[in-house]
Formats: C-alpha cells, structure tokens, sequence
C-alpha cells in the first residue's frame, strides 16, 4: 500500500464523520420544482458535481467493462434515492456518505483501481443512492417528476462526459485522470473539514 494510498485510507473516515448535516444539500438557492432547478443543481452543487465527475473518471480511467452497465446502475439508484428521499423513507448518514462519495471516488480515480464491472456498479450505485436521496428531500410538492429528470439528465452527463474523457486519455497512458481524482480528493477533504 503507498503512502497515499495510508494517508487517504485514516483520513476519508475522519472527515467523513465530521461532516455536518447541512454540508451538501442547502437547495443551493433555487427554487426545485422544474426541470431547469433539476440541471442546475448538480451543476452547482460542489459535492455533487465532485462526486459524479470522480466516479465517471474512475470507471473510464480503470477502463472498466460494459459501460451501460455501471451508468444504468447508477442512474436507476439515483432514481431510487430520489423517491425515497421524496416519500420520507429516512436513509441514515445521507451527508457523510455524499462526502464519502467524493472522497473514495476521488481516491479510486487516482489509483485507477480496477474491479468487476458489477462491483464498480454496485459502489457507484451505492453512492448513487444516497445523492439520489438528497435530492428527493428537497424536490416540491407538484414538481417532483421535472426537477428528478433535469438532476437525472445532468448527473449522467457529467458522469458519462468523464468516463468518456478518462477513456480516451487513458488509452493514451496519460495520467490526467489519475491527477483530477487526486484533485477531487484534496477539494473533498477542504469541504469536509470546512463544513
């Protein structure tokens, strides 16, 4: 195991369970009831956007198998999340998990790890779920269905853009995508430890 590799392992706990309640999901400020609000919020949404892009560059940079399998996983758990988040089914430990998304995405990015398609679905997925879920709370009454397919489209865009982009490169034998997750867990721990 590398330095990095120890480091990352002792401190994602740490700032996981210091995370607060309120650390990712503030509404951001927008009204969510239409399908805009729906786009916008992964967009704005620092843990969100972090989260999505890490694990889509995880599985492009990992050159992961069946592409429509992980995305398809992903997507149905958002969905999943979403509307028991809607319905007030209680998920506990929402916010550190979405933290946690950010920062073990990040880290499997930046050391390409490279699992079974199945179980890189199922660890997306899980993550999925809970973003998914926080979402749900904060979706209006009478406008559910638009704001869940304007977050729905947006979150597989960008997670599917960087699974596209970690492809390619990492035919190349570059490292970028390896950097960004990097990137991406450094930002994770500033937001953890700053929230």
């Amino acid at each position: 195991m590398t330095k990095l590799a120890r480091t990352l392992s002792l401190t994602v706990p740490l700032v996981c369970l210091g995370a607060a309640p309120a650390f990712a999901h503030a509404g951001h400020g927008l009204h969510v009831h239409s399908f805009a609000a729906g786009v916008m919020h992964p967009l704005t949404g620092m843990d969100h956007l972090l989260a999505m892009l890490a694990l889509g560059l995880w599985a492009g940079g990992s050159r992961v198998r069946r592409p429509l399998l992980w995305l398809g996983m992903f997507a149905l758990a958002l969905v999943a999340g979403f509307l028991s988040g809607n319905f007030g089914l209680g998920i506990p430990m929402v916010e550190p998990m979405i933290l946690a998304s950010v920062l073990v995405g990040g880290m499997l990015a930046a050391m390409a790890v490279n699992l079974n398609p199945v179980v890189t679905g199922g660890v997306i997925a899980l993550f999925a779920l809970f973003h998914g879920h926080a979402h749900g709370v904060e979706a209006v009454t009478g406008g559910e269905a638009a704001f869940m397919a304007g977050f729905l489209v947006a979150s597989l865009a960008i997670a599917s853009l960087a699974y596209g982009a970690a492809h390619l490169l990492s035919r190349t034998g570059t490292t970028v995508p390896r950097v960004i997750g990097g990137g991406v867990v450094a930002v994770g721990v500033a937001l953890g430890l700053a929230s």
